[in-house]
């Protein structure tokens, strides 16, 4: 008899990074073939611009959410809770609730951490003793070794395992001549992100200035969503006033 795997986490839409790799595990048929798998997806978002913000229907659906995660827990027994938790701010806060209920109803917990800002916000100590209790006890995957610094204040390295994302194999095509690609004249560059300033299109864009200062033939496409942050008129603004207009 399989193992009971529930996976609690945010799904598209909308689209990002996080919630489109926990789309991947959802789907993963490698998973599904150890374990028999119950999701419960949780959406509190509308579209990336309703990130962040406040409104009655997101409390709502986390009270709603919060009560069928004791419901499935009752009735499903796992023996793995998969939990995507967000790692900062009001969101994070949230999350704590779930991690509450898992806690207290004893669950064995895998946190996937998509994100970093955790050292910065256990400067303070109420968020400190927080976050070391959301993570006693759990099992912690993060994206590389590099991360573990973020996080080294509340958790142990023996709690910790490394998974770099990675995208399904048909989206590659592994007949590319990659030596006749690097012999191309043009350079081609994709930037592929919903528009936030941490991602770094605007380090994109300052980089493309000086390639084309420098007299450098290249194409870039940015491929992402507007963001409060980067707007559709703001980056226009910028690759007009960097004279980037048609590359």
């Amino acid at each position: 008899m399989k193992k009971k795997l529930m996976i609690v986490a945010t799904l598209p839409p909308p689209v990002h990074g996080s919630n489109v790799m926990s789309q991947y595990v959802v789907e993963s048929p490698k998973l599904r073939e150890s374990f028999e798998v119950k999701v419960l997806p949780i959406r509190y978002a509308s579209s990336i611009n309703d990130i962040g913000s406040f409104r009655l229907g997101k409390f709502k659906a986390l009270v709603d959410s919060l009560f069928k995660l004791v419901f499935v827990l009752s009735t499903f027994r796992p023996s793995l809770v998969y939990f995507v938790p967000a790692v900062r701010g009001t969101s994070f806060y949230r999350d704590c609730l779930h991690a509450a209920i898992l806690k207290l109803l004893r669950q064995n917990i895998v946190i996937h951490l998509h994100g970093k800002g955790i050292r910065q916000a256990s400067a303070k100590l109420f968020d400190r003793q927080l976050y070391k209790w959301f993570f006693r006890g759990t099992h912690i995957i993060q994206l590389s070794p590099l991360l573990f610094d973020d996080i080294k204040m509340v958790a142990r390295r023996e709690q910790v395992y490394f998974l770099p994302n990675g995208i399904k194999s048909e989206f590659c095509d592994y007949t590319t001549n990659t030596k006749a690609v690097l012999k191309e004249d043009v350079l081609n560059f994709l930037f592929l992100s919903n528009m936030v300033v941490t991602k770094g299109p605007l380090v994109l864009l300052d980089a493309c200035a000086i390639l084309k200062k420098n007299g450098c033939k290249f194409r870039v496409n940015f491929v992402g969503a507007e963001t409060p942050d980067v707007s559709a008129l703001r980056f226009g603004s910028l690759i007009d006033s960097y004279g980037l207009k048609g590359y």
